[in-house]
């Protein structure tokens, strides 16, 4: 949210001259900003494998599979890549069509 918020910030700070600037682009940038960060954590918690090595005590990726390596949660459906992808090309879309209604 806080990038989204800066973006529109930008946006907003670099439209003053022109006359043109539009303060609620940065109440969008946020919005959107904090969906896509929500959507990215529910993406990583249900379709992304989390695993669990025991021998660190730390929290791994499928390629360090070991017999002390113990699967705790989320689907192997996408790679963190993956659903990184996925939450971007969203939020892209969702914003693009919320700033369209707004906006237009």
């Amino acid at each position: 949210a806080l990038g989204g918020a800066f973006i529109g910030a930008l946006y907003y700070v670099s439209s003053l001259a022109s006359g043109s600037a539009q303060l609620h682009v940065v109440t969008l940038g946020a919005v959107t900003g904090l969906f896509g960060s929500l959507l990215d954590s529910l993406l990583g918690a249900t379709v992304q494998a989390t695993y669990f090595d025991r021998s660190t005590r730390k929290i791994c990726d499928e390629s360090a599979a070991k017999a002390d390596v113990e699967h705790i949660c989320g689907a192997n459906v996408l790679t963190n890549e993956q659903v990184n992808l996925v939450s971007v090309l969203v939020t892209t879309v969702v914003s693009g069509q919320v700033a369209m209604h707004l906006f237009a």
